[in-house]
């Protein structure tokens, strides 16, 4: 057979070559069965085909391969197979490719299946693509793998799929992913998932994410990561949501961050949360900020939180803020606090609340304000106070008032004057107290008149003291009697003169009285005039002498009449000198007697005259004694005869000497009466001159008899003859014997008649001679009988001739013989008989001798009788 030329070999008929036998075949050299025709190769039986060695069956050509039938290529022994050419194989047709068996599929080397075309690859069937070796299927090229059919792909098994390189995964069709079982699948390895590139993870089904491995997740690049589906994403476990790292999580977007569930999301890592940007945070829908955990949120940072919206920051459960470190807080921009829920706000720790800014607080609107928990009010530090709006204030409850403290001390005027008056009403009597005096002053009218009396007697004396005029004429009736007396001491003269009449009156009587009197010389005249009964009555002595003359002068005659005796006593002089005559005359007797003494000197002359008669009636005699000399002199009548014996008699012999003849004249009887002695004589001869006869006539015989010569010298003869025979009497001889000649002769024969016979023997050799005959009548004869020789001599002959019977008949025998013959001449003879015997007996010879005819004639036989005989 080996002897048959090729030409031979080839022209055989097809019969004769189905003759061979399998020894025959193997017996071909590989020219000859290189020069077989296809017909000759399409008719030769299985068994021969089978008995083909490796030498002939790689001399076989492609197109005599592709002559074959389906069960002459399932024929080819595997090692025959195995040493076809690539070349041989490439020209395989699909159908003789279908035509393999499992064991040839499986026989062939690395190198050859990455020869065949990737139609040739489709062509083998599912049962011996599962047959081919992991090592074979490893091999194929990334074209050949990216090819092959969704059925081949389902056909693979699991270690082959385990198998694949990367780059074959790589090479994988999506719908290819799509086909593989979830057991395929789960076979990849990890450096295998990671390989896919994004748009195959993209194309990912849920359950095969779902089949990742943590560990095949963790090897995910951020693209892959990036590309899944957001049904993929919403697929994971919370296991594999754990096993994404940093990186990974962060190149998630936020469709598939919001596709996940609470669990996934609570899954995620804190350290992530924190590296989410903050276009991830601000993407995230309400749900899946509800999702997070406290440790999550408390991982959130600065730049994340402040990225939220209102709607995100309040999708967080309430207790979630109440976990958040002070920096969060501090980050939250004021457009989210201003929208946090009040059960956000209600969360707030303490410490949270102290680390917020200012601007934050200031953002809070009052329904917020309105639920915050007291104490959290007390964190607030200075310059968060500082921040408040007057609306917050306002809508705050006494217990977040109380708690700020004394850091109510640290707000500004301009919160100050807009801080609600319904909220400071809620402060503290502590809270007053450390409101400094720039605060208080800065507050409105409206405000202190809101100001409770607990809150008013909590503020302190410089708080009092700063108040400006404005404010304190803003001051209720109430507010001011709540004022302590500490704080009345602190009003500064400007306040005390910026109160109205009825604010001032409307202090208690109490605190009025504690007003130091560097206060009260500052109340205006105005006020002064307007206080009440109470409030004058409750003025203490200090105080009241420390009022000036000008507020002295003001005071009414109704507020005179409410001062009591202390009040009255405690009067300076300067003040006394300033009061008018009504408020004079307004004072009681009491009040009267209560003026000092030294006082009374300082009424003004000008005032005085017009002292009603029932005032100076009141003096004592200790205040008339110390009336000046002007006082004295501008006593009108009505009030000098108004004093009282007490004090007629107090007046000293000077002030007396002071009184104006005028004043003098005018004079009643009840005041001379109850003139001294001293004081009598102490009127000057021109205020002596100034009585009139009433006056002289109720003067008593002391007055008389402490006349003066002077003051008697200066009374005319109706004043004199007004005297009664009492007063007559009681005149001293020295004082009659002053009396001029004029006023002698001005005596009536009542006044002489009254004459004794003391004071008959006073008078001069000049007064009884210009005496009248019937003056000298007028002599009682006790005091003719007194007179002395001197004065009988004195006598002219008229006034002899005209002595009374009576009077001659009184003589003495001494005072008769001392008559001279010119007196006894100018005698009656009815004079010479009324001579008793003895007065005749008695008569000188010289005497007798000098009597004329006429007189001898028309003596008595009695008196001549009486005649002795020498």
């Amino acid at each position: 057979v080996q002897a048959l030329t090729t030409a031979q070999i080839s022209g055989v008929s097809t019969d004769a070559l189905n003759a061979l036998t399998t020894g025959q075949v193997q017996a071909l050299t590989t020219a000859q069965v290189s020069a077989l025709t296809n017909p000759q190769l399409a008719n030769l039986g299985t068994a021969q085909v089978a008995a083909l060695t490796t030498a002939q069956a790689s001399a076989l050509t492609t197109a005599q391969l592709n002559a074959m039938g389906e069960e002459q290529i399932q024929a080819i022994q595997t090692a025959d197979i195995v040493a076809l050419t690539t070349s041989q194989l490439v020209g395989l047709s699909t159908g003789n490719v279908a035509a393999l068996t499992s064991g040839q599929v499986n026989a062939l080397s690395t190198s050859q299946l990455q020869a065949m075309t990737t139609a040739q690859i489709n062509a083998i069937d599912e049962d011996d693509v599962a047959a081919l070796g992991t090592h074979q299927v490893a091999a194929l090229t990334t074209s050949q793998i990216n090819n092959l059919s969704n059925t081949r792909i389902e056909a693979l098994t699991t270690a082959q799929v385990a198998a694949m390189t990367s780059g074959q995964v790589t090479a994988l069709k999506t719908s290819q992913l799509a086909v593989m079982t979830d057991e395929q699948f789960t076979a990849l390895g990890t450096a295998q998932v990671a390989g896919l590139t994004s748009g195959q993870f993209a194309a990912l089904t849920e359950s095969q994410v779902q089949l990742l491995s943590t560990a095949e997740i963790a090897s995910l690049t951020t693209a892959q990561v990036n590309t899944m589906g957001t049904g993929a994403a919403a697929s994971m476990t919370a296991a594999q949501v754990r096993a994404l790292g940093t990186a990974q999580v962060v190149s998630l977007t936020t469709a598939q961050l919001n596709a996940l569930n609470e669990e996934q999301i609570q899954a995620l890592d804190t350290v992530d949360i924190a590296a989410l940007t903050t276009a991830q945070v601000a993407g995230l829908n309400t749900s899946r900020m509800t999702d997070l955990s406290s440790a999550q949120v408390q991982a959130l940072t600065s730049s994340q939180l402040q990225a939220l919206s209102t709607a995100q920051i309040n999708a967080l459960d309430p207790e979630d803020f109440g976990v958040m470190g002070t920096a969060q807080i501090a980050s939250l921009t004021t457009a989210q606090v201003n929208k946090l829920s009040v059960n956000a706000i209600d969360a707030l720790t303490t410490t949270q609340v102290a680390a917020m800014t200012t601007a934050q607080i200031a953002a809070l609107d009052t329904s917020q304000i309105a639920v915050m928990v007291s104490d959290r009010f007390g964190a607030l530090g200075t310059n968060q106070v500082q921040s408040l709006q007057s609306s917050q204030f306002a809508a705050m409850n006494e217990d977040q008032i109380t708690a700020l403290g004394t850091d109510v001390a640290a707000l500004t005027t301009s919160q100050i004057s807009t801080f609600p008056t319904a909220a400071l009403q809620m402060m503290s009597t502590a809270q007053i107290v450390a409101l400094t005096s720039t605060q208080i002053r800065a507050m409105g009218a409206d405000q202190l008149e809101a100001l409770t009396q607990e809150q008013l007697n909590a503020l302190e004396t410089a708080d009092v003291a700063s108040l400006t005029t404005g404010q304190i004429s803003g001051l209720s009736s109430t507010q001011l009697q709540a004022l302590s007396s500490g704080q009345i001491q602190s009003l500064t003269e400007t306040q005390l003169q910026a109160l109205s009449t009825a604010q001032l009156n409307n202090l208690e009587p109490e605190d009025f009285a504690q007003l130091t009197t560097a206060q009260i010389v500052n109340i205006t005249t105005e006020q002064v005039s307007s206080l009440t009964e109470a409030m004058v009555q409750s003025l203490s002595t200090t105080q009241l002498a420390s009022m000036s003359a000008t507020q002295v002068s003001a005071l009414t005659t109704s507020q005179i009449e409410f001062m009591d005796v202390d009040q009255i006593t405690a009067l300076t002089s300067t003040q006394v000198r300033a009061m008018g005559t009504a408020q004079i005359n307004a004072m009681n007797a009491s009040q009267i007697a209560a003026i000092d003494t030294e006082d009374i000197a300082a009424i003004s002359a000008t005032n005085l005259p017009n002292l009603t008669t029932s005032v100076v009636q009141t003096l004592s005699s200790d205040q008339v004694v110390n009336m000046t000399n002007t006082q004295l002199k501008a006593l009108t009548a009505d009030q000098l005869n108004a004093l009282d014996s007490g004090g007629i008699a107090a007046l000293s012999t000077a002030q007396i000497n002071q009184l104006t003849a005028a004043q003098v004249g005018t004079l009643g009887t009840a005041f001379i009466e109850n003139m001294t002695t001293e004081q009598f004589s102490a009127l000057s001869a021109t205020q002596f001159r100034a009585l009139d006869s009433a006056q002289v006539s109720g003067l008593s015989t002391k007055q008389v008899a402490a006349m003066t010569s002077t003051q008697i010298r200066v009374l005319d003869a109706d004043e004199l003859n007004a005297m009664s025979s009492t007063q007559i009497a009681a005149i001293e001889t020295a004082d009659l014997a002053a009396l001029s000649n004029t006023q002698v002769v001005g005596l009536d024969s009542s006044f002489v008649q009254a004459l004794t016979s003391g004071q008959a023997v006073a008078l001069t050799a000049s007064q009884l001679r210009t005496m009248s005959t019937d003056q000298l009548s007028a002599l009682n004869t006790s005091a003719v009988a007194a007179l002395l020789t001197t004065q009988i001599a004195a006598l002219t002959d008229a006034q002899v001739s005209g002595i009374s019977t009576a009077n001659i008949t009184a003589l003495t025998s001494g005072q008769v013989i001392t008559l001279d013959a010119d007196q006894l001449q100018a005698m009656s003879t009815s004079q010479l008989n009324a001579l008793d015997t003895g007065d005749v007996a008695a008569l000188l010879t010289s005497q007798v001798q000098a009597l004329t005819t006429a007189q001898i004639s028309g003596v008595s036989t009695d008196a001549l009788n009486a005649l002795t005989t020498g």
